[in-house]
């Protein structure tokens, strides 16, 4: 966008110059580049980037808090489960690749022997190895007051919901004499996501929005008092090609810190979703224009900003249950075409 203003305003400066002496209205139509933008999946789900630390207490292993306590070795099945949300809008993921990141600080006063396992499960149920998306084993003794860390690389697995991480396997050598009187933390972080599909629950929403800088450059040296918001007639035509199923609501605002200055459309751009089929995938594109008016004072407003939101709403509404399915070849295709037309009276310019 910031490159589209820049544009306009070369333009304009360019056709004042041209046609000064001259009275008659300039009318200059001009095509912006083809502008495409993908619906990610990943933004669905919220998971990129995000962090979860989750605690062991000593009644995890069967053990009193600030007591000192004495006991032979011990092996301990499972601890958890230490749940990773997903979204609820969200019946299932099926995942390309999965980065996750875990770290653990012992600071239990006993060891942990080598040999016991992180477990991402893709329900609660321990009675089952049938819903193992991925296990590793750590090879190395955790001392007390030791630290370690893992990176799991999960490839091809179908998620539903949540995720659960389990402790399995853990063994820990006899000891006398000793006091729990901390807790464990472990971190977990997801690094990398890729999907392949998504199915989303019907008659669901969920919002998304994401800031970045803007700097739309200075209109001063190219508007003056002869040019105004009667004689400026800019138009926006945007073109929507949609192919997901799902209902989108489109706005991008303009600020100036954290005051809203403007936005492109006076109303959010409502995008119809794609119909579906019996399995709930998408079986048409839905095709629609929005036309946007920009005067001057827009463009003054706009120029006054140093960051823009877009922000996206999406829903399920209507479809019907249970749910939709998303893939990676289901595509939200966008096109700009801008028309600018500008009346110049040479007399007052």
């Amino acid at each position: 966008m910031k490159y589209f203003y820049v544009f306009v305003l070369c333009l304009l400066l360019f056709a004042c110059k041209k046609q000064a002496v001259d009275d008659s209205p300039i009318q200059s139509n001009w095509l912006l580049p083809l502008i495409k933008g993908n619906l990610s999946l990943n933004e669905l789900t919220k998971l990129e980037g995000e962090s979860f630390e989750y605690q062991i207490t000593p009644n995890d292993i069967g053990m009193p808090t600030n007591q000192t306590v004495s006991s032979p070795s011990f092996k301990i099945n499972f601890i958890g489960p230490f749940v990773i949300p997903i979204q609820d809008i969200i019946k299932y993921l099926k995942v390309d690749t999965i980065e996750i990141g875990m770290k653990i600080h012992n600071l239990f006063p006993v060891k942990f022997n080598s040999g016991f396992t992180a477990t991402l499960r893709s329900s609660k149920d321990t009675t089952t190895n049938n819903n193992i998306l991925f296990s590793t084993t750590f090879t190395n003794a955790l001392q007390s007051n030791g630290k370690d860390s893992l990176t799991l690389n999960i490839t091809n697995v179908t998620m539903n919901d949540s995720v659960y991480f389990f402790i399995e396997d853990l063994q820990i050598d006899a000891f006398t004499n000793v006091i729990f009187n901390e807790n464990i933390p472990i971190e977990f972080s997801i690094n990398k996501v890729r999907l392949n599909e998504v199915a989303l629950y019907s008659n669901q929403s969920i919002d998304l929005a994401d800031t970045v800088a803007f700097d739309p450059g200075d209109l001063s040296s190219v508007y003056n008092s002869a040019i105004n918001d009667s004689s400026v007639s800019g138009y926006l035509n945007f073109y929507t090609d949609n192919g997901i199923p799902i209902f989108t609501r489109l706005q991008m605002i303009f600020m100036k810190d954290a005051v809203r200055t403007d936005s492109v459309f006076e109303n959010s751009f409502i995008l119809e979703g794609a119909s579906v089929d019996g399995g709930g995938k998408p079986t048409n594109i839905v095709s629609k224009k929005n036309v946007v008016n920009i005067r001057k004072s827009k463009l003054k407003n706009i120029e006054g900003s140093n960051k823009i939101v877009y922000s996206l709403s999406i829903n399920t509404n209507g479809y019907p249950v249970p749910y939709v399915v998303i893939n990676k070849n289901n595509l939200l295709g966008l096109q700009i075409v801008s028309d600018l037309k500008l009346i110049i009276n040479p007399f007052k310019f």
